[in-house]
């Protein structure tokens, strides 16, 4: 679909989950005209084809994709999910939220890659706030957090990863109004020159396709 003058795949968005960075995406979905994509649509596509337990391993375990190559059966829910990411992408004006989702499709030239962060002492008051638990429970969430992502991005990258490597627009929230970032993104998008391998270019099974198109509809 074109809009705004440019042809547009998807925005994934990745680096915080929590209750300001979803308000976030779905208010950027709303401005852009985007279908608004995070856990619960990804969990109903992976239940719906079997794999009923992947999207719970993963959110406890991310570093899950660090054991591929000794789980074959893994391998084989991984490897679908990648399909599951790159389908919802080629529906086009798609908005993603979650962690890992910018590892699939950073190869993607209509694809825009949006990182939010903020230091530890800013999320560990967050986490405290919003779970209503102590501070001490609060960084200890937070040290969990960060293992996990460790564990999860070198099992794509190895231990060379940098985050700089996939992620095409990143922001610190505690200096920037989170919600004043769409302005900016609706610019950046503007400009995108859509050289290199699309998305779209992908082949991927029209029955798959067509389930997904139809469980997006039924969560509009």
């Amino acid at each position: 679909m074109i809009k705004w003058g440019y042809v547009m795949a998807c925005i994934s968005i990745s680096g915080l989950y929590n209750k300001k960075s979803f308000q976030f995406s779905k208010r950027l979905a709303n401005e852009l005209g985007f279908k608004f994509i995070d856990k619960e649509i990804l969990d109903k596509v992976m239940r719906d084809y079997g794999y009923t337990n992947f999207l719970t391993l993963y959110e406890k375990d991310p570093g899950i994709l660090y054991k591929i190559d000794t789980d074959q059966e893994l391998e084989k829910e991984i490897a679908f999910f990648n399909q599951v990411v790159i389908a919802i992408a080629k529906v086009n004006d798609v908005i993603f939220l979650g962690s890992g989702i910018n590892l699939i499709l950073h190869p993607f030239s209509d694809n825009l890659n949006i990182r939010l962060y903020a230091s530890d002492d800013f999320l560990i008051d967050d986490i405290s706030k919003n779970e209503n638990i102590s501070k001490d429970l609060a960084k200890d969430k937070r040290k969990e957090q960060k293992q996990e992502e460790k564990r999860f991005l070198r099992g794509f990258y190895g231990k060379v990863y940098k985050k700089r490597l996939i992620n095409d627009f990143s922001c610190n929230i505690e200096k920037v109004d989170i919600f004043w970032l769409s302005e900016v993104i609706k610019k950046i998008i503007k400009s995108l020159t859509g050289e290199g391998i699309s998305v779209k270019d992908v082949n991927i099974h029209p029955v798959l396709l067509n389930n997904i198109i139809e469980i997006i509809e039924e969560y509009k």
